[in-house]
């Protein structure tokens, strides 16, 4: 594990057209199905495993990044709003997230002050060579965003919001 960028997830399309983007960065690509890239394509060289991966190799693979890339799945009949529990671990792992602009993100977490979102593969490609380049910046971010998780978003923190509701008059 010793990519300067990694994605960790199962193969989706829309991933996998996202991921061949930037497969000229320094990209491991790992997660179940990665083994259905074709050989022609330029993301075969960037996957490092294809299969299930525990939580121990995930914090293994992240700890090795300087940043962690998160696409979540979609397709043109599944619209997807949700923030991904892995956006939460990533962070929660204190790591550099760079993420793709679903709204309940935006709703929850600050672009370029707890992680970085990006629209489309121009911005997502600037993203990555800007922090790759600035070193303590993105340290920064990515102390902000473990902070917020572990004061604002952890499992205690959903279950005490479901209580109030619950046990309101």
């Amino acid at each position: 594990y010793h990519n300067e960028i990694v994605f960790v997830g199962s193969y989706y399309r829309n991933r996998a057209e996202v991921l061949e983007k930037i497969c000229d960065f320094d990209l491991g690509v790992l997660g179940p199905g990665w083994d259905k890239v074709s050989d022609d394509s330029p993301l075969k060289k960037c996957v490092r495993k294809s299969g299930n991966i525990n939580v121990a190799e995930w914090l293994k693979i992240f700890a090795s990044a300087k940043i962690v890339v998160m696409v979540h799945y979609h397709d043109s009949a599944v619209a997807c709003f949700q923030a991904s529990p892995k956006v939460f671990e990533i962070l929660a792992a204190g790591k550099f997230l760079v993420v793709d602009a679903q709204p309940d993100v935006l709703t929850l977490f600050r672009d370029k002050e707890d992680l970085a979102v990006f629209r489309d593969i121009s911005q997502l490609r600037n993203i990555l060579l800007y922090y790759l380049s600035n070193q303590e910046e993105r340290e920064a971010i990515a102390v902000r965003g473990r902070e917020k998780v572990l004061n604002q978003h952890t499992y205690y923190h959903r279950i005490k919001a479901m209580m109030e509701i619950l046990c309101q008059d």
